[in-house]
């Protein structure tokens, strides 16, 4: 049995797939409680039905939270049913199975992060867009399927194609070349174009402007590209580097088969959605825990703060721009009321009267904030993905890249890392990770040889070391008579040079499952730094048993000095330990 939900408010479900087993014991349940007939035998199964067989596990998690501040994010069932929780802007996502409850948790939150990734704030579009629901539903098969085959995407990261610098240099060029219409186009100033070659990011370009992409929104935009046709294109919303909510349009073109343009135009007025998306998120946080006597005055204070925020943000706003306007001061107007009875019912009511007519407005407040979002974003998004520069731009890059597809060859690329890890005896197979960028560099690998080395076997080392790296472990060498496995983990400064944490401490957090867990660890270890300064950085090595760790720490060493050669970056000589 296998299922994954989304449960709005009322209690009503805005996503569901579940596998044929789940609806079986479904049925049996609705019938055993009288909410089906006996002879019932009908192909799609009412979503109200498998809410109701839900609701006990739903209302029970949903009471310990509002009532008592003390959420539980797992069940296990006697007959060994994993159930994980989890929440977004007050949606309950749910997830039902068998699995270890480690990767029923990474599935969750992968759906989480994909149905923000579609929606923004709003996921009861879900339940009212069919595109949505179908995007969403399409992305999670791709990514589920991706996760168990592809180490990349198991590592939550996107695969360099490696190419010679030449060609590297002369893709750059063209794409640039191919853009340099945009700039006549102002809302299409700040943009991200990126390559894919055989689901392999071959290149990006950024404009001066534009904000950064973070790790995860690099493997999202990979995982669409698997959704492009011949053209498609897609409002989504991505968190960059250091921000909450940067919405995007993503234009995607097949080239060839095999090669993939993307475009990702970030918005014009990107800045009012992180603002509003944040004040969002504080204001479902308040309305779904129960509200505290002492601290109420102190949130009436930052919700103020936070819609002051949004109204100033609005003034640089010049998409939508009566319609915002008209919005901005609706939220202006609901929020003075709110404050102004709240100001009366302090001075002359209870605090219960207080905190009752607090949690009765709220739900007001924030479908206006959603609704200035959709305003701004979601009803902007037809005529922006409209327009003919979008197309001529592409179809302008395909006719550059013709003389040079022959030179971009997965087979190449086989034989260069072929040769590349020859150079290293006893050395199976590598994964040099840059946590910074999202990227990865692996040599190809056969994995339907299973004699020495399995996919599975070897997946499952890395999630182990990956718990060992949470633990504060910065290197591990794990050895069995048949295989060798070592991880080490390091940082550089912007010129290359080591840093040495003194220490590194443990984390709550699952790598593969926290969005930006590599950036809060380096915080941690260097708050003195700015982040854009350092570099992290993890390698996976596999080696034959009868390998030492004397050679197993030379050659993490050479690879470390050498691998950046291959993809045409300078190096810097590294000492890991």
């Amino acid at each position: 049995m296998d299922g994954l939900f989304i449960i709005g408010h009322q209690n009503i479900i805005l996503y569901q797939d579940y596998n044929d087993s789940l609806k079986e014991k479904f049925v049996e349940l609705g019938k055993a409680n009288g909410l089906l007939e006996e002879n019932f035998e009908e192909c799609d199964l009412d979503s109200d039905i498998v809410m109701q067989v839900l609701n006990p596990i739903v209302t029970s998690q949903r009471v310990m939270c509002s009532q008592f501040d003390n959420k539980y994010t797992r069940l296990q069932t006697m007959g060994s049913l994993c159930v994980i929780y989890d929440e977004f802007f007050g949606f309950l996502y749910l997830k039902m199975g068998f699995g270890e409850p480690e990767q029923e948790q990474k599935i969750l939150s992968a759906c989480r992060e994909f149905s923000k990734l579609i929606c923004g704030p709003d996921i009861q579009l879900l339940r009212m867009d069919f595109e949505k629901s179908t995007l969403l539903r399409n992305l999670m098969r791709v990514w589920m399927k991706m996760d168990e085959e592809d180490q990349a995407t198991h590592l939550e990261k996107v695969e360099y194609f490696l190419i010679s610098r030449e060609i590297r240099s002369q893709i750059v060029t063209n794409v640039q070349e191919s853009l340099k219409n945009l700039k006549e186009e102002q809302l299409f100033s700040r943009h991200h174009a990126l390559l894919f070659s055989h689901g392999k990011l071959l290149s990006v370009y950024s404009s001066r402007s534009v904000r950064d992409l973070s790790s995860r929104d690099l493997l999202q935009i990979r995982i669409l590209s698997t959704q492009i046709n011949s053209s498609n294109c897609y409002l989504i919303y991505l968190t960059g580097a250091q921000n909450s909510c940067l919405p995007h349009i993503v234009f995607g073109y097949r080239i060839t088969e095999s090669l993939i343009f993307l475009l990702a135009i970030e918005y014009d007025n990107a800045e009012v959605a992180d603002v509003i998306f944040d004040t969002l998120t504080f204001l479902c946080k308040i309305h779904n825990y129960p509200l505290d006597a002492d601290n109420i005055k102190a949130m009436i204070e930052k919700s103020d703060m936070a819609i002051k925020q949004i109204l100033e943000a609005l003034k640089g706003n010049r998409m939508a721009k009566v319609e915002s306007e008209r919005m901005g001061k609706s939220v202006e107007m609901r929020w003075s009321g709110m404050k102004k009875k709240f100001n009366e019912l302090a001075k002359n009511s209870s605090y219960r009267e207080v905190t009752k007519f607090f949690e009765a407005s709220l739900p007001g407040l924030i479908d206006c904030l959603k609704l200035l979002f959709k305003t701004l974003f979601f009803d902007t998004f037809h005529p922006l993905a409209s327009n003919p520069l979008l197309m001529e731009v592409s179809v302008a890059l395909k006719s550059f890249l013709e003389g040079i597809l022959g030179n971009i060859s997965l087979e190449q690329q086989k034989t260069a890392m072929k040769a590349y890890i020859d150079e290293y005896p006893g050395l199976i197979h590598f994964i040099f990770v840059d946590n910074s960028d999202g990227r990865i560099i692996s040599p190809e690998r056969n994995w339907e040889d299973t004699k020495l080395l399995s996919r599975t076997k070897f997946f499952t080392t890395i999630d182990l070391m990956l718990k060992y790296r949470k633990k504060g472990r910065s290197s591990l060498i794990w050895k069995s008579p048949a295989l060798s496995f070592s991880f080490f983990t390091w940082y550089e400064d912007e010129c290359g040079q080591y840093l040495d944490p003194k220490d590194v401490p443990s984390s709550v957090e699952n790598p593969s499952t926290s969005a930006n867990y590599y950036q809060k660890i380096t915080e941690t270890l260097f708050p003195k730094t700015p982040m854009a300064r350092i570099k992290s950085y993890d390698l996976y090595l596999v080696h034959l048993g009868l390998v030492n760790s004397n050679l197993c720490l030379e050659h993490s060493r050479r690879i470390a000095v050498t691998i950046n050669d291959i993809i045409g970056i300078n190096g810097n000589p590294l000492d890991i330990l």
